[in-house]
């Protein structure tokens, strides 16, 4: 089914069709367009797809601008029953050129809180290009898989910037900063990614509990003693490769691992902190690889298993401890 909404101010509004699959619907948002709120595109998408497979791409396209939500009620939520597929998606994503933000109240990251900025619990659907802040969490994908945080800039988000407890989703290109808490909770499910991004946090970086996935290509920072760039709990399977991992409390670690983790592979990052780089706890070394990576540090080292490895000024280059 394909649907074009898109008008300003009595006259045609033209999109070009090159920037998206052909037969594809789009659904235009923004002063001057069909529709003055994402929700508002979304609610007359279900009208028009209902449960239905999607036989062509879906286009929510946001044009720059303010977004006030600052109500539950009001936050974005695609029908659970909407019905994309593998090949044609729900895509939101901004307008080409503009910043569109998605803006909660961010005083003091008290008010606003307590609901999702966007929750996701639609299959198969991108979040792209948009900036979110002062929510509880930015985004938040619960049951539904395959989706895709794509390029999006999130801030002063008084829990978590990112929540994911489905499975396959991939967070990639994203801008995470001057959150209270964590930056990207995954939780219970499997065959994640978390990739090319930018993430400085207020908690964890990145948190991985109860699932499998693969932490590639960013930068991940921290100040907080009792957090870290990157924890790992109770998972299996985690590939952390190519990451900048910095955590500037002195007391604090890059990477913890702990409660009954296996088959973690840390390879090619590199670490930066005043004393402490990676903790193993005893129930987490089956499969634990650590090779290739470079330390930076003026004191512990690496600590698996309470055994100090590499006590020394670095940095140091091409560390093998092997579990």
């Amino acid at each position: 089914m394909w649907k074009a909404y898109s008008v300003v101010a009595g006259s045609c509004l033209l999109i070009s069709t090159a920037l998206f699959a052909s037969g594809a619907g789009t659904y235009a948002v923004g002063p001057g367009m069909q529709f003055s709120t994402i929700q508002a595109a979304l609610n007359q998408l279900w009208v028009d797809q209902g449960t239905a497979a999607f036989s062509s791409p879906q286009y929510i396209i946001v044009y720059g601008g303010s977004y006030n939500i600052y109500s539950s009620s009001l936050a974005i939520l695609p029908n659970s029953g909407l019905n994309p597929t593998s090949n044609n998606k729900l895509i939101i994503q901004a307008a080409p050129g503009t910043a569109p933000l998605i803006n909660g109240r961010v005083a003091a990251y008290s008010e606003g809180c307590g609901f999702p900025g966007i929750t996701i619990s639609t299959p198969n659907t991108v979040i792209k290009g948009l900036s979110i802040q002062g929510y509880e969490p930015g985004i938040q994908v619960t049951g539904a898989a395959a989706c895709v945080i794509d390029s999006c800039a999130i801030s002063k988000c008084c829990g978590e910037a990112i929540e994911v407890d489905s499975s396959s989703s991939t967070v990639r290109y994203c801008n995470i900063i001057s959150n209270a808490c964590d930056g990207v909770c995954i939780s219970s499910i499997s065959s994640n990614l978390v990739l090319d991004s930018n993430i400085t946090s207020g908690g964890k970086g990145v948190m991985l509990q109860s699932c499998t996935g693969t932490i590639r290509n960013n930068y991940i920072s921290t100040q907080d003693l009792d957090y870290y760039p990157i924890e790992v709990y109770s998972s299996s399977t985690v590939n952390i490769f190519n990451n900048i991992l910095v955590n500037s409390n002195a007391d604090g670690y890059a990477i913890e691992s702990l409660q009954g983790n296996s088959g973690v592979q840390v390879v090619n990052n590199i670490f930066i902190s005043p004393k402490n780089e990676m903790q193993v706890s005893s129930d987490s070394n089956g499969g634990f690889i650590s090779d290739y990576n470079d330390f930076y540090n003026t004191g512990n080292g690496i600590n698996i298993n309470g055994l100090r490895v590499a006590p020394k000024i670095g940095p140091i280059e091409n560390i093998d401890s092997v579990g």
